[in-house]
């Protein structure tokens, strides 16, 4: 995290894991499908996997019924 960010308490949204826990991630930092689309600073939170977000919770992914 940048001195800039530390001071403000905004977080660094490109750290897959902002918080000391390893409870919380940002989802554009974990998400391979190119058809989910997450703001830079969408988050999951999950006490067990939070790096599974996209495999446990996303479920009826088409890539064919994508927007092109």
């Amino acid at each position: 995290m940048g001195v800039g960010a530390a001071m403000s308490g905004i977080p660094d949204a490109d750290v897959e894991m902002p918080n000391e826990y390893g409870t919380t991630v940002f989802l554009k930092n974990i998400v391979r499908a190119e058809n989910i689309i997450v703001g830079d600073y969408t988050y999951y939170d999950d006490s067990h996997d939070p790096m599974n977000w996209e495999t446990e919770n996303v479920l009826f992914n088409y890539p064919f019924l994508a927007r092109s």
